[in-house]
């Protein structure tokens, strides 16, 4: 982003100190940045992009809320211009899920404003891991962080004085989860292409009323931790639809208080294969299965092991007819009697 549209420019050794201590000073020195447009707008328009069957939501992560304001920050004299909005399993934004551990994200969301039209512009979404630094921040510059993507996408309007809050399928699998190998935290990144729109016809950013410190970023090129300052008024409006997310290992019931048991599953998430160990109680009708977030049956890892004795069993993560499932969150469930278990399982590609 080129001079005039910097607010506040920092460098790796400040970030720090000007996230968490320095933003808020700075914020009530300058008031609102000069490209901040405070007015009324109207109502929002959804508009999903075409892409597979529209899933079910059952909450948000990230920056959600009605337009109040917008941004005209996009700025392709430097190429193209990225801007990412903080992901949290513990956000409040996603209360149906309780203590979060993982989340399984279908859909990108985010708003803009077409002072003019028709309008269109290009870009790309991908969902990143963070940087360990205090306030977080988007690990862009690494291909080991990047969780799912990148996507693109075509963002048009045809009606002048419009918001659209654009929903954007992400690829299957996109899963954010917590343990040894996540943190529970993440970015989704929106990178305008500059190739594909001329700069003197571009969208605004949709914000929130409100501006939440440590939630938006709008790195500058290449360089590690630089960012731009330019959300005093409001967050930009940039969220994603959790498809599923709760607690990866917990079992909903009984646990290992009754002889029938599921134990583990390990590793969980799972990459190549999991173990799942489990006692059928002695029933001789138990099973152990694999199902898909609605019920539908995947695979059949075990049947009729009818010692009370621990059991282990190998899930290859194949389905009935060999083929390997697709990246996402699985049930593992163990039936015995009137006895039922289940654990979800995460699929990484």
């Amino acid at each position: 982003m080129s001079a005039p549209h910097t607010t506040a420019r920092l460098r790796a050794e400040h970030l720090v100190v000007a996230l968490c201590l320095s933003f808020l000073p700075l914020a009530q020195a300058h008031g609102a940045p000069r490209h901040a447009v405070i007015r009324t707008l109207s109502d929002t328009v959804p508009r999903r992009l075409s892409g597979g069957a529209v899933a079910s939501s059952v909450c948000t992560l990230g920056e959600t809320g009605s337009a109040a304001g917008s941004l005209d920050i996009i700025d392709f004299s430097g190429g193209d211009d990225a801007y990412y909005t903080w992901l949290n399993l513990d956000s409040l934004a996603c209360p149906s899920c309780g203590a979060n551990s993982y989340a399984l994200m279908v859909n990108a969301h985010i708003a803009l404003y077409f002072p003019g039209a028709p309008e269109t512009v290009m870009v790309s979404v991908n969902v990143v891991a963070t940087v360990p630094v205090a306030c977080h921040y988007p690990n862009y510059m690494d291909p080991q962080a990047l969780i799912c993507g990148p996507v693109t996408a075509r963002l048009d309007c045809q009606d002048p004085l419009t918001v659209v809050d654009f929903s954007i399928p992400l690829p299957t699998g996109c899963l954010v989860h917590q343990g040894p190998t996540g943190p529970g935290q993440a970015f989704v990144g929106f990178t305008f292409l500059s190739h594909t729109q001329p700069d003197s016809l571009k969208p605004e950013l949709a914000t929130e009323a409100m501006a939440r410190l440590c939630r938006s970023f709008n790195p500058i090129g290449s360089v590690p931790y630089d960012v731009v300052f330019e959300y005093q008024s409001g967050n930009p409006i940039m969220y994603t639809d959790v498809q599923a997310c709760g607690r990866l290992g917990v079992t909903p019931g009984g646990g290992d208080r009754s002889p029938v048991a599921l134990r583990a599953v390990l590793p969980n998430p799972a990459r190549s294969e999991a173990l799942v160990r489990f006692s059928s109680g002695g029933f001789p009708d138990a099973a152990l299965q694999v199902t898909d977030l609605a019920g539908r049956s995947v695979a059949t890892i075990a049947s009729h092991p009818a010692e009370r004795d621990l059991h282990e069993a190998r899930w290859d993560l194949r389905d009935a007819a060999g083929a390997r499932v697709r990246p996402g969150v699985y049930w593992v469930v163990l039936r015995a009697g009137s006895h039922r278990e289940a654990r979800a399982i995460a699929v990484l590609p």
